[in-house]
């Protein structure tokens, strides 16, 4: 593993899905603001129109407002026609937060439709958080888009408990130092964040890469420009 702050960070190609999860406070609207205000770096194409699902106006939300201007619209529902005029490459959808929406159906199609098919077939890159890790269950209405992810990004959580993402994550054919599975790794590096444990190094989130264009396995530990915690990053 490189360790080094250095090493050149993953970015986002076109037509992304990124699935963001952890608590509330585990850092995933600081996070999702840092990718934006960087996008220049983590994108492979930078940002010309964004389009901002929120539930409550916060400092990142408002830093995010100052750097896009009147190239973004931030809105409090999810309309179905809100892929509309998007551009393709060059449009960002951030869903930050928005479970409380999910619960009605009509929200829940025009998320799986966006992840399912525009995300990848007009290059429309999407970000969706959640506060817990529930999809990560059959039985969720949007179990599937799991499989359509490009990007995973599981932030620690106070608590956590859930057999379905220790079985996914286990289901990548990595090959980690002592026979370690990803699962095994994700949470004695993240899940027991704060406790000294042979004094190793303790990230805030694991990044997984899935992206079907990546030609070959990479371990990476960096940290964003403007992220102040370290981050673990496997390319399967």
């Amino acid at each position: 593993m490189d360790e080094s702050p250095y090493v050149d960070c993953p970015y986002f190609k076109a037509g992304s899905l990124i699935l963001v999860f952890g608590q509330s406070r585990s850092g995933k609207s600081t996070w999702l603001k840092n990718v934006l205000l960087e996008n220049e770096t983590h994108f492979e194409n930078p940002i010309k129109q964004l389009v901002y699902v929120y539930q409550k106006l916060d400092d990142n939300i408002s830093e995010v407002k100052r750097k896009f201007k009147t190239s973004a619209t931030f809105i409090k529902n999810i309309p179905s026609d809100i892929d509309d005029n998007l551009v393709p490459g060059q449009s960002v959808i951030v869903f930050d937060d928005c479970e409380l929406l999910l619960k009605k159906k009509q929200n829940r199609e025009t998320l799986f439709n966006l992840g399912m098919i525009n995300a990848h077939h007009n290059k429309v890159t999407v970000f969706i958080s959640f506060q817990t890790y529930g999809i990560f269950y059959k039985k969720s209405p949007l179990n599937d888009l799991l499989d359509q992810a490009t990007n995973l990004i599981l932030f620690g959580s106070m608590n956590f408990q859930n057999k379905s993402l220790k079985g996914f994550l286990n289901g990548y054919e990595i090959d980690l130092k002592g026979n370690q599975t990803l699962y095994e790794l994700f949470k004695e590096f993240v899940l027991q964040k704060g406790v000294e444990i042979d004094q190793k190094i303790q990230y805030r989130y694991l990044w997984i890469d899935l992206h079907p264009n990546l030609t070959r396995a990479e371990v990476w530990a960096h940290v964003l420009e403007c992220d102040d915690q370290s981050l673990v990053s496997f390319h399967p």
